[in-house]
């Protein structure tokens, strides 16, 4: 059986038409629903109070609080109650993220989410208002300028995660063969894209290496198989789901790269000790 794709997926096609970027300041006076997107987002709260749930997982939000969003997240968010949420948002394009900052920033494990301080927030206001001047113009070195903006904040954004996170914790593992670049490259690739169809070829052409012997490599840098990989992955989406969607479960298991509910039911039982559907009523 084949399933609809996710109504609150926001597409490229969508949002960008003859840029590859575009930037919001607004003020969210209620919930935005469940959805996730096919680009960068990176956002920042200038003022007010309110909630950020990304992969099932609630956190408060408030000024100071800026955040990446990856194109394998989905959230909701929303203010509090009473309150208003001023936020700048900056939607972008693959093509932006350039690999030494792509490096910089999934090679570690941090999660990419800070509370900047305020002495930070007047800095980082006048990076998204020099974007969003540059947005409107169609002046020489434009896109420069947007970069250069959007790289600041970017390693700003890492620098406070990292310090939020600690020394010890950021300190990345050596990898135990010569071919770790290659293959860490690869595991962006696909944590960013495991809800699509993701063969073993593919993976190990972002690593620059032939499939058997990617094959050797990532199972000695990971520990784990690549398609016992994926599968994890694409379990602990569901799970994330649904528990925090009411999504049908059939279309849970399509939007999470399954290709039939039957297999996805089984493999969940499997990892997790019960059924889906056992499970949401567990949750609820």
């Amino acid at each position: 059986m084949v399933y609809p794709p996710l109504p609150t997926r926001l597409t490229n096609d969508e949002y960008f038409s003859s840029s590859t970027f575009r930037i919001f300041h607004q003020h969210i006076e209620e919930q935005v629903d469940l959805h996730w997107h096919e680009f960068y987002e990176i956002s920042f709260v200038v003022s007010g109070e309110g909630y950020n749930i990304v992969n099932g997982v609630p956190m408060t939000i408030a000024r100071g609080n800026l955040f990446l969003l990856t194109p394998a997240d989905f959230h909701i968010i929303g203010p509090s109650r009473g309150n208003s949420l001023e936020i700048y948002n900056l939607i972008f394009s693959d093509e932006w993220m350039e690999p030494q900052m792509r490096e910089l920033l999934f090679h570690n494990p941090v999660e990419l989410s800070a509370v900047m301080t305020e002495s930070m927030t007047p800095d980082l206001i006048a990076c998204f208002s020099l974007i969003m001047k540059e947005s409107a113009s169609q002046l020489s070195g434009r896109r420069l300028m947007v970069g250069s903006a959007l790289n600041r904040i970017l390693i700003e954004l890492l620098r406070a995660c990292e310090a939020e996170a600690g020394e010890a914790e950021r300190k990345q593992k050596p990898m135990p063969h010569a071919h770790s670049a290659g293959i860490q490259d690869s595991l962006v690739y696909i944590h960013h894209h495991f809800r699509e169809p993701l063969s073993l070829e593919a993976a190990a052409r972002q690593a620059r290496l032939s499939p058997n012997y990617f094959s050797d490599c990532f199972r000695k840098t990971t520990g784990t198989a690549f398609q016992q990989y994926l599968q994890s992955l694409r379990l602990n989406f569901a799970k994330s789901l649904i528990q925090s969607s009411s999504l049908p479960i059939s279309e849970i298991s399509y939007i999470s790269g399954f290709n039939t509910l039957t297999h996805f039911e089984k493999m969940f039982k499997r990892k997790f000790g019960d059924a889906p559907r056992s499970f949401r009523t567990m949750a609820e």
